[in-house]
C-alpha cells in the first residue's frame, strides 16, 4: 500500500455513524477506513479491491456498503472522467459536518 492507500494509525467514527441503527456494521467500519485513508488528502482514493482486502470483503460487497454510505449523507463521491468519459478515479470525502455539526477538524496533528 503506498500514498493514500495507506490507513493511518487510527480511524474516526463519528457517533450519527456509530449510532445509526440502518447502518451495517461493516459499513460503520468502512466509513472508519474511509477516515483514515482520507487524512492526508481529506479524501480516499483506494479501490474496492484494496478496502475489501483489508476486511475481507468483495469488491461487489464494498461498492454497496460505499454506494449505502453516500445514500445516507456520510460520505461525497465524486468519479474523475477523461475527455472520453472513461473513469480515471474516485474520490471518496467523509463529510465533515457529521463531526459535530462541522466543528471538528481532522489534522495529522497528535490526538
Amino acid at each position: 500500500m503506498t500514498d493514500n492507500t495507506e490507513s493511518n494509525y487510527f480511524a474516526i467514527i463519528p457517533a450519527k455513524v456509530r449510532h445509526d441503527k440502518e447502518l451495517p456494521a461493516n459499513a460503520k467500519l468502512i466509513f472508519g477506513e474511509i477516515t483514515s485513508l482520507a487524512g492526508k488528502f481529506g479524501y480516499c482514493f483506494a479501490s474496492n479491491k484494496v478496502i475489501g482486502e483489508m476486511y475481507d470483503l468483495s469488491d461487489d460487497r464494498v461498492s454497496k456498503i460505499i454506494h449505502i454510505l453516500e445514500k445516507k449523507g456520510y460520505v461525497k463521491v465524486v468519479i474523475e472522467r477523461d475527455e472520453r468519459q472513461f473513469v480515471t478515479g474516485r474520490k471518496i470525502y467523509p463529510m465533515m459536518d457529521i463531526f459535530s455539526n462541522g466543528s471538528v477538524e481532522i489534522t495529522g496533528g497528535p490526538v
